[in-house]
């Protein structure tokens, strides 16, 4: 994806890998996806615990990281 964006004529500025906070994030919203009322689950569907699991998964397993960078113009 970097390599995307800088071909689109933007520059790196900072890139922090942020899949430790991402999966802590994940774990709340998981117990949130179960409650009642707008959430998630209204947004996303019924599926959500399990699209969250798998997320979870793929994260811990290293097959998907989160990354948060930025890019200036």
């Amino acid at each position: 994806v970097q390599n995307a964006i800088l071909s689109a004529g933007f520059r790196h500025i900072v890139s922090q890998d942020v899949t430790h906070e991402g999966i802590a994030s994940l774990c709340r919203a998981a117990a949130r996806a179960v409650s009642p009322g707008f959430g998630l689950k209204t947004l996303l569907g019924e599926d959500v615990p399990m699209m969250i699991a798998n997320l979870t998964t793929n994260l811990t397993g290293g097959a998907v990281r989160l990354v948060q960078a930025v890019f200036a113009k």
